[in-house]
């Protein structure tokens, strides 16, 4: 048990409801922080309202399904997260003593990652390979206190370098690049350009975040020459799959990542048009806080990932 004062009065604070009411905090929503916690919503409602009894302290102030913590919870958040991280990097270290990775891996990708074959297949792979692992992957574009919300590492797109902070630890995974990708069955219908300005006049497949693209800024490989090449997107997205089934599906022709589509070019799904001009896209990385206890479990994905992404590259 975990002692507070109230006022004159002593409340003890129990530490499953005083986790419940962190993750609540962090997760911003009872049934989130129930899915997190694989525990019903109404388990999670009745510990945080028992915790607000023990202390005498309303901490969250309900609106319909939402809520808002209220002073005295956000002080209590900012006062117990540390501790409470504290006592399962303890727990932790005790899990490791014996060299064998264990535990839950809290995982943050980006949204393009989420659905990848190739990332969900070294996931896989990495639970085959440690059985007593278990893996929470959150896909989210938001940006992510890795120390704050309590994650064990991420996956990083960036342009380099990847911007630090001397709480943070990063291991580069490789650079992206991106080239022009058309399906045999659009060359067929439309023909193949044969130079930069020939790209103009055929419908292109684009990334659309705030307004579309309208155009790409192509690199030479060889000379290092850059082109801004105008296109007009018929199809646009902010989810790169889409762009890929697309482009599979002869809408047009894209730019998409090298390593992604290797299968697809030697299955003779995709052909690469005008070789030699492409996109430096930035890198991939890893990221972990760096005052953590670092587990086992969280070496051996760094290692495991490492591994992997340099195989599919070779």
């Amino acid at each position: 048990m975990l002692c507070c004062t109230h006022g004159a009065e002593e409340a003890a604070m129990n530490l499953v409801d005083l986790d419940t009411f962190i993750q609540v905090a962090k997760a911003g929503s009872l049934t989130k922080a129930g899915k997190l916690m694989g525990i019903p919503k109404s388990t999670i409602s009745r510990r945080v309202a028992r915790l607000e009894k023990e202390l005498g302290l309303a901490l969250l102030q309900r609106k319909g399904r939402t809520f808002r913590l209220t002073e005295y919870g956000a002080l209590l958040q900012k006062r117990c997260m540390p501790a409470l991280q504290e006592l399962t990097d303890v727990g932790e270290l005790l899990l490791d003593s014996s060299d064998e990775p264990a535990g839950t891996l809290q995982l943050i990708v980006p949204p393009v990652f989420s659905g990848l074959p190739l990332f969900s297949g070294m996931l896989a792979g990495y639970k085959n390979l440690y059985p007593n692992v278990d893996i929470h992957v959150e896909a989210t574009g938001r940006s992510v206190d890795l120390i704050e919300e309590g994650f064990d590492i991420a996956v990083r797109i960036h342009k380099d370098p990847l911007p630090g902070r001397v709480s943070l630890m990063t291991r580069r995974l490789f650079h992206v690049q991106a080239s022009l990708y058309v399906a045999p069955d659009y060359l067929t219908l439309h023909g193949e350009p044969g130079s930069l300005e020939d790209v103009a006049e055929h419908p292109c497949v684009a990334l659309r975040y705030e307004r579309p693209m309208s155009s790409w800024p192509l690199t030479h490989s060889d000379s290092g020459e850059q082109v801004n090449v105008a296109i007009e997107p018929v199809f646009t997205s902010n989810e790169i799959r889409l762009l890929h089934s697309a482009i599979l599906s002869g809408v047009g022709i894209g730019l998409l990542p090298n390593f992604l589509v290797r299968a697809d070019v030697e299955r003779g799904l995709l052909v690469r048009v005008l070789p030699k001009w492409g996109v430096e896209n930035g890198s991939i990385s890893l990221v972990w806080p760096a005052h953590r206890f670092m587990s086992t479990r969280v070496r051996a994905f760094i290692d495991y990932l490492a591994e992997h992404f340099a195989s599919i590259l070779q």
